[in-house]
């Protein structure tokens, strides 16, 4: 695999094992057309030196655009290989569904459908006589649902919308009462507070978060510390916050807390308040926001 990552440096792309997205961004829909053509010749022709093939049936153009529609989005873009290849609405790359609005509506309902056959199947062995147990059962919600419906959740949740959020975490709800035994007409926060189990929003952001911390905290070693942008190499931590423990000095061990903390409260109390006093309140939210006009993609599927 590590042999198509010198095609992924020549050319403005993201490439993982085998599968590489070429993508430029300009204010005209011709002029991205025109550039990847010209990338494409050269995939083409580095394949060709390299003794490689491109499948032109998972090969396919989408341009990501806001607002309305332009009609030259619908020009095609010509392949060497002397076909032509139409704009899609929705593409599918590593597993993700793309649309050229960037919601991910349709990728949280492909996980949906996922997870609520997953559902049904815990409905079925989870009866009220002879059932399995509500702690086996909720095992497999944790093992097998939640991963279902939290694939690459740090790519799509920051632009989900609350209807497709909403969409999962009604077939959550469905494991969930497969699992504990509640009554239908049990409510929603009832149920979450039964089955000790967080709702969908809390766990992405907890995985967005989990995800930010580690690519910031890692070395330079690390295969995460580094990221290809645009054909140059930047790091990935200036993307995030910085560690508190590089960020922020805690005050030395025999300084003790403050004043005016230490007089009215207890000497545990005075300890945490002084590590919350210290702890930046506004980092809250570790995400990455790009915003991008009129970009255009082109998959590639060697």
């Amino acid at each position: 695999m590590l042999y198509m990552a010198e095609l992924f440096k020549k050319l403005p792309s993201l490439g993982h094992a085998d599968d590489g997205l070429i993508y430029v961004s300009s204010p005209s829909v011709q002029t991205n057309i025109t550039t990847l053509q010209t990338y494409m010749t050269h995939a083409v022709e580095w394949c060709r030196e390299n003794e490689l093939r491109i499948d032109w049936s998972k090969t396919g153009v989408m341009h990501l655009y806001t607002g309305r529609k332009l009609p030259s989005m619908n020009t095609g873009l010509r392949l060497p290989n002397g076909t032509t290849l139409s704009p899609v609405q929705e593409m599918k790359w590593l597993g993700v569904t793309w649309d050229t609005s960037l919601n991910f509506k349709t990728q949280c309902q492909e996980l949906a459908t996922k997870a609520r056959k997953t559902a049904n199947v815990l409905r079925r062995i989870s009866r009220v006589h002879s059932g399995a147990p509500p702690n086996s059962v909720m095992q497999a919600v944790r093992a097998c649902m939640l991963p279902q419906m939290t694939y690459a959740a740090t790519t799509w949740f920051p632009r989900a919308s609350k209807t497709s959020m909403d969409i999962l975490e009604k077939v959550l709800r469905e494991g969930l009462r497969a699992a504990v035994p509640v009554f239908k007409t049990t409510s929603k926060k009832c149920l979450y507070r039964f089955a000790a189990f967080p709702n969908m929003t809390i766990i992405c952001q907890d995985m967005l978060w989990t995800g930010g911390i580690q690519a910031s905290t890692c070395n330079a070693d690390h295969p995460l510390y580094w990221t290809t942008i645009d054909g140059s190499i930047d790091e990935a931590k200036a993307l995030l916050p910085h560690p508190i423990r590089d960020s922020m000095k805690l005050r030395p061990e025999q300084e003790g807390p403050a004043e005016s903390l230490a007089e009215k409260l207890s000497k545990e109390e005075a300890v945490r308040r002084r590590l919350i006093s210290v702890i930046p309140v506004d980092v809250k939210y570790i995400q990455v926001q790009v915003q991008v006009h009129n970009l255009g993609l082109l998959r590639l599927a060697p």
